[in-house]
Formats: C-alpha cells, structure tokens, sequence
C-alpha cells in the first residue's frame, strides 16, 4: 500500500508505528458511499482479506464479513464493526499532513475531510484480523448515508445476529469512551462498559482512561441493538469528525491496536436484555426530560463551564447544528428567545 502524504520529508520527528502506511493508505482517499474508492476497499477486503460480501434482499452489497473461531474451533461470540464509507461529497484525494514534533497528530491540508471517520475503525480492525483476534468482523456501508448496511443486516440476518451477544463498534470520537447509550436508547449495560473501561485503562497502564459514556449518538451497532444484548462504541481518537478541521491522533490508535488483541472479549460479562428498550433522561439546570435529539437553546447553556459546553459539542454535534441553523435563519422549535444573525449581504 502507497501513501499520499504532504508531511515535511527532512523531520525526524514523525511517529512512526507499525502499520502506518496502511494507515495512511486508508486515510489518502475519500470514500463517499458506493463511489469506486469505497468499491476498491470492498475489493481489497474481499480479496486480500478473505471477507465475503453479505448481500441485501435486492442483490446489493450490505457488509463485508470475516468470521475468526477461536483456538479449538468454536465460535465467538463477539462481533466488531467498522464503517467503509466517508463524508465525502465525491471520490478524491485526501492529502495528510502530520505534526512534525512527534505528536502523532494527523490532519490534511483543510481542503477536505480526513474520513478517520471511520478509516481509524477500519484499520484497526485489519489489524486485529492479522494478530487472528477471534471475532466476526463486519465492516458496514453506508453508515454515513443512514446506516444502508448495518439496517439491511438487522432486517435480512437477523437470525445470524443473534448469535452474538457483544457487537462493538470502532467508531467514536476521542481517546476515551465506552459507549452505552445511542440516540438517547441504552445500546449496552453498565456492567459491560466498566468492566470493558477497566480493562482498556489498566492495559493502557492508565494513559488513557476509558470510561462508560452515555451520550453517544449513532454508529451501526445502533441497528442491532433489539437482536444482540451488549452493543457498543469506542472511541478511535478521531476528533472534528465531518469538517475539514478532522484530525487523528496516531498515538493513541496506535495503543488501541495494541491492547485491543490482548482483551479476552467473550469473557466480558453480558447482563442487558436486548427486549427491553431503556432511555435516558437528558437534564440541563433544573430541568429533565426525555432525551430523543435535544432541542438545544441559548439558555441551556447559562451557567455552564467551557468545558461543560465543549463535551456537549462533541457529544451531540447533529442537535448544535440545529441549533446554529436556527438561530441563523431566525426559526426555532419552541417558544424560547431566539438570537437572529444578520447575514452579510454576499451570502444572502
């Protein structure tokens, strides 16, 4: 594999990692859904890989599957999941940029997005089918457009989904989460996600500490939630996911494919009941209601430290847009005061 990087060659300072250039070949193109780069990936997942193409009821491709069994053959239990789509409005080149201190910061030149989002979680799922992690490897399309894949998953192979009774996805944001709840619905119970947190933290040896996380948005594992008991997602240490501003940090991918291969996953413990639906509550100051997709105002935010703001941003950056939409074009969704932004005139 080939990388297209614009990173300054005459440094000594770059992070370098095993699997790097694979990385980086990944991170190099843009892979809108079914555009010829995603096809080319589907391509290299089936024949350098050895997937099969799980086709929907109508012929077309939902997800490309690798099953490992464990040493005396029997099955695991757990699936993994990526996404082979990016943002991107079309096929094009990504061209990557790396801090040249050794950060392991990886960004492009601000002329597209990076689509770690989710290369990160493809990657690091190739790189646990080479160390032979047993698991069923589901690597979706369409994500990006709605969950194409992983929705025809749920609805054409339901039955093979509930084989499994832990399906985790690679596919979050930051350098910390174990996700429980998507869309405000609980996708995977507490006692997974701290006994998942704790053992990714004490394998880090506590560089990075992973913790259960609720407010987590939608990822593929979402649509499978009623079939298997623990669904969940991690995060890949992407940030600013779908803008320009996207970054990666290497370094912790980098640990997260190390101790990943080393997680005995169908021990983790299984406790939640994939009938039964759980939502969250959402409160902001005094208030509490039922958490869907948050109808953010100005005045949720009164009283609310920076980083309170910013972990909200994060967390739910679909309803923030929302809000900014509103405010800009001086409609909102309820009765509260409202802030309406003048636009220049150029871009009226």
């Amino acid at each position: 594999m080939s990388k297209n990087t614009k990173a300054n060659k005459t440094t000594s300072q770059l992070f370098s990692f095993e699997g790097k250039d694979d990385l980086l070949y990944i991170l190099g193109m843009g892979r809108p859904h079914d555009g010829a780069n995603e096809q080319k990936l589907g391509f290299h997942l089936v024949h350098d890989y050895g997937c099969e193409a799980f086709a929907d009821k109508d012929g077309a491709v939902a997800a490309y599957v690798l099953s490992i069994p464990h040493a005396d053959g029997s099955a695991s239990k757990t699936l993994f999941s990526s996404h082979t789509d990016t943002v991107d409005g079309k096929d094009c080149a990504h061209y990557l940029l790396e801090d040249d201190k050794g950060s392991g910061r990886l960004f492009t030149d601000g002329k597209t997005i990076l689509g770690a989002d989710d290369g990160a979680g493809v990657w690091l799922m190739l790189r646990m089918i080479g160390a032979g992690v047993p698991g069923t490897y589901v690597f979706n399309r369409g994500e990006e457009c709605g969950g194409i894949g992983s929705s025809a998953l749920a609805r054409d192979y339901a039955d093979w989904l509930q084989q499994f009774d832990k399906a985790v996805a690679f596919d979050r944001a930051r350098d910390h989460s174990v996700i429980t709840h998507q869309g405000g619905s609980r996708c995977c119970s507490d006692d997974f996600a701290e006994a998942l947190a704790d053992k990714l933290s004490q394998l880090c040896d506590d560089e990075y500490l992973f913790a259960p996380d609720d407010s987590g948005i939608y990822t593929d594992t979402a649509e499978w939630t009623h079939l298997i008991p623990e669904c969940t997602n991690l995060s890949v240490g992407y940030e600013m996911q779908h803008s320009t501003s996207e970054s990666l940090d290497m370094r912790f991918l980098a640990k997260l494919a190390e101790i990943v291969v080393s997680i005995d996953w169908d021990a983790l413990p299984v406790s939640r009941d994939p009938s039964k639906v759980e939502q969250k509550t959402w409160g902001f100051g005094n208030t509490k209601q039922k958490y869907s997709l948050p109808d953010f105002q100005l005045s949720d935010f009164v009283g609310m430290s920076t980083r309170e703001i910013e972990d909200i941003v994060y967390s739910e950056p679909e309803a923030i847009a929302e809000m900014i939409a509103s405010l800009v074009s001086g409609t909102s969704n309820s009765d509260e005061p409202y802030v309406y932004v003048d636009l220049p005139e150029e871009w009226k």
